[in-house]
């Protein structure tokens, strides 16, 4: 309707709805053509799946999905491994991670071992930053994914505010102003076993804020979930959450 921006399925998609179309990334080179691509607004809306374990050892990897074009399509790891994911930035870049900025998203079955990520701010492994639009009704889902490594934040997005996670470092939630709708980003079943470190270097060490070892700030929903590891930070900082507006069910770290 008009006025709560819900358009109901038809019977058609109801009883049998359409069958996901994916694009198969077997190899290295695959993945960081869809990273480096020369089309994103094409790409990052498209469907893949992962085919093979990939190990990204030796590659500056560029997040795939910018603020400006988020990753909106579907990413299924299949039950794979990316290894050795590196990425290196300095303290005035934001949204880090495999995924730099996701909208309307679905990133399932996916497993990151040793990955290292240094940036500034709005970084985590996996995602920078999960961003929900309620009144274009798009939020994320995160689901059965995994990583270890080390994570390293020296900036921040606004004061004292770095929002450094273990595995994504904002996962967002919004409300419509208009029409009173809330919309919610989800991440259950996914696990982080991570070590978080965020250090801007400024002599008031509260600067680094909203840090934690699987989200450094959740306004979303977050189910089922664990994080192990140090996490060393300023201002607001959890082993789980740095700073929680939110919902956290049955998680622990």
């Amino acid at each position: 309707t008009t006025s709560n921006h819900f358009a109901a399925p038809s019977w058609a998609e109801m009883t049998a709805p359409e069958e996901t179309a994916y694009e198969e990334i077997y190899t290295k080179e695959q993945l960081l053509a869809l990273a480096n691509s020369d089309s994103p607004a094409e790409d990052w809306a498209k469907n893949y799946r992962l085919m093979a374990d990939i190990d990204l050892s030796g590659v500056d990897f560029a997040p795939i999905g910018s603020e400006e074009i988020p990753f909106t399509g579907r990413f299924d790891g299949n039950g794979r491994t990316l290894s050795n994911l590196t990425i290196e930035r300095g303290a005035a870049s934001r949204n880090l991670g495999l995924f730099g900025c996701i909208k309307g998203a679905e990133i399932v079955n996916l497993t990151l071992e040793n990955a290292q990520v240094t940036g500034g701010s709005r970084i985590g492994t996996l995602v920078g930053a999960a961003l929900a639009d309620a009144a274009g009704g798009k939020a994320n889902l995160i689901g059965n994914c995994h990583a270890t490594g080390t994570v390293t934040a020296t900036g921040t997005a606004v004061i004292k505010q770095t929002d450094a996670g273990g595995l994504v470092g904002v996962n967002d939630g919004d409300t419509d102003s208009q029409s009173g709708q809330s919309i919610y980003s989800a991440i259950d079943g996914s696990s982080a076993q991570v070590t978080v470190v965020a250090d801007t270097g400024s002599a008031d060490e509260t600067e680094s804020g909203h840090v934690g070892g699987f989200v450094g700030w959740n306004k979303g929903m977050i189910t089922d979930c664990f994080a192990e590891g140090n996490v060393d930070g300023g201002n607001t900082t959890g082993g789980f959450a740095g700073s929680n507006y939110g919902s956290i069910y049955d998680s622990h770290a």
